[in-house]
């Protein structure tokens, strides 16, 4: 009794040391890079040239729908006031923030939905272990919240520091938004979790299964991510991409894409409470 007594409780100490530290957000670099769980799910997931397959249609939809908006709001205000300038119309179009927010709201359904669909088409494995919903602790949360903060604050002093002058895109969406609700939804909701979905859900896992690993998924997720925004300056796009860096690292040690969109949600709505404080 006493001998299996201490066996039980030595296969408890063992069963703690062997348990994930994922969620207390405490891996060291080996464990970063072997991950036992992934490596059993990594064979289930789609593999590299499918899932850049799968991404490239759901970029091509992306596009497409967003183009078809652009048209039908650009045809439907010309027709209603022929004399408006073509270019300088449809310029501002494309500047505009409440077009932004309708269109970021409608590929967001897209993008999250074909992702959806994509991932339900693999068998063996559940969206949640597909993309990581792991609950993550909120003691973890805080502290990842708390880097992105100093990242965030960093980010501003930098303009200065360098004599970098800001960009104003993000004042004109404010101020041409027409339903300023509709934006807040659009930025702090819609945007993360869309992007979040398809760069550090489906393509980085994608990648990560492949010969390039965490590593390679983390890279190229948050180069192709920078290089997307490009209403912003080649400075804030290298900055948006080591932002990336951050949100796949995070994504990586809490094992969780709860944690990576939580970050994009908060750096967004610290940017919009900026943009209001100012206008």
């Amino acid at each position: 009794m006493e001998s299996s007594a201490k066996d039980l409780e030595g296969s408890g100490n063992e069963m703690k040391e062997k348990m994930p530290l994922y969620s207390k957000g405490l891996l060291g670099p080996g464990q970063f890079f072997n991950d036992e769980k992934n490596e059993v799910l990594k064979t289930k997931r789609w593999g590299f040239w499918s899932t850049m397959g799968f991404a490239a249609i759901i970029c091509t939809l992306y596009f497409f729908i967003a183009g078809l908006l652009v048209g039908f709001i650009y045809g439907f205000n010309l027709a209603s006031n022929p004399e408006l300038d073509q270019d300088v119309y449809f310029e501002s179009l494309l500047n505009s923030g409440y077009f932004l927010s309708l269109s970021t709201l409608v590929t967001t359904w897209l993008t999250v939905g074909l992702i959806i669909l994509f991932v339900a088409l693999r068998k063996g494995i559940t969206i949640s272990e597909y993309l990581d919903f792991t609950p993550v602790s909120l003691k973890v949360v805080l502290r990842w919240l708390g880097v992105t903060l100093l990242f965030m604050l960093l980010w501003d002093a930098s303009y200065p520091l360098f004599d970098i002058m800001e960009p104003d895109f993000e004042e004109k969406i404010y101020r041409t938004a027409g339903n300023p609700i509709l934006l807040w939804i659009a930025v702090v909701i819609a945007a993360p979790l869309s992007e979040e979905f398809f760069f550090r859900g489906f393509l980085f896992e994608g990648i990560r299964g492949s010969k390039l690993g965490p590593v390679g998924a983390i890279l190229i997720t948050s180069v192709t991510w920078g290089a997307i925004h490009l209403q912003y300056g080649i400075y804030e796009m290298v900055l948006i991409g080591v932002f990336g860096v951050l949100l796949g690292i995070a994504k990586i040690k809490t094992r969780s894409i709860y944690t990576s969109m939580t970050l994009h949600c908060f750096f967004n709505l610290m940017a919009m409470v900026e943009l209001a404080a100012v206008n």
